[in-house]
């Protein structure tokens, strides 16, 4: 099975005017604002990362979307980017404790101790040796992506919120 998912950054331009610059081929192209509904910035990607996955879905409740709106898609978690502080505990902790032993050319880095990281952030049973997932070097690095990506929205968000902004986040799956 594959699975798909993100974490999507939607900011709500309905109340803005004015205009925002891009680049397009190196032309600075203006957008009038006022003519934007909104804009979903991708700020994470995983494949196949069945232990953020698991936890997200455990933990984050199922709402699809933002409070008091009417739009619902099953694929959908409306979250507080502060909602996701656990599990980027959770992570951290797994990168902290992880003991790597050499590299195996077919398949990158083994876990030496997967008992230990399998307490912490555990990849779902079902989903063990038949999708191709261990504790290995893609554990690992799903881990350290989720440090990157929820480190990353965090510091942004306090720029945002000191300019008026106040986005809405979404894990996605696909």
């Amino acid at each position: 099975m594959s699975l798909d998912c993100y974490l999507q950054r939607q900011f709500d331009l309905s109340d803005v005017n004015g205009f925002i610059d891009i680049t397009a081929e190196g032309e600075r192209v203006p957008i009038n604002v006022s003519k934007v509904t909104n804009i979903i910035e991708q700020v994470g990607e995983w494949h196949k990362a069945y232990h953020i996955h698991d936890w997200i879905i455990k933990h984050i409740e199922k709402s699809g979307t933002r409070p008091g709106s009417k739009y619902v898609d099953v694929n959908v978690w409306w979250l507080n980017i502060y909602d996701l502080m656990p599990l980027l505990n959770k992570c951290k902790e797994v990168v902290d404790k992880v003991e790597i032993s050499i590299a195996l050319p077919e398949c990158g880095h083994l876990i030496q101790n997967p008992e230990v990281v399998k307490k912490i952030l555990p990849i779902p049973e079902e989903q063990l040796g038949i999708s191709g997932r261990e504790y290995d070097y893609w554990y690992l690095r799903d881990c350290r992506d989720t440090i990157k990506f929820i480190k990353s929205a965090l510091s942004y968000e306090t720029i945002l919120n000191d300019k008026g902004f106040f986005p809405d986040y979404y894990y996605v799956i696909s």
